[in-house]
């Protein structure tokens, strides 16, 4: 298990490296310490390479929107407004989760 997944943190597979790591997490403590104290050709544990490889991944500036929201009022004749809220980003893919909103603003002077 060790082997493997320092292989697959190696190559940045992140899911599968997660699946390993959980399965490694649920073993007693005396089994998970030499799996997860053994390392690479460079003697880098898979620990110290999950966050070596995190550092050359930049951070995108796509990730400054997330839990972002944008409020815009349409002037027109009947001025109406318009809000976008982003919960999460996907820095790969370049697209996000959220939802649109639009409405009509009240007015002060009219009962709802």
């Amino acid at each position: 298990v060790g082997q493997e997944l320092l292989r697959v943190v190696s190559a940045r597979q992140w899911g599968i490296a997660a699946a390993l790591l959980s399965q490694v997490h649920l073993m007693p403590p005396e089994q998970r310490k030499p799996i997860l104290s053994e390392a690479d050709g460079t003697r880098r544990t898979a620990l110290r390479l999950c966050v070596d490889s995190q550092d050359l991944e930049r951070s995108s500036w796509l990730h400054g929107l997330e839990q972002g929201t944008l409020h815009v009022v349409m002037c027109t004749r009947r001025p109406y407004w318009w809000s976008l809220r982003i919960t999460s980003v996907c820095r790969r893919a370049r697209s996000f989760l959220g939802e649109i909103r639009i409405g009509v603003p009240r007015s002060r002077g009219m009962a709802p």
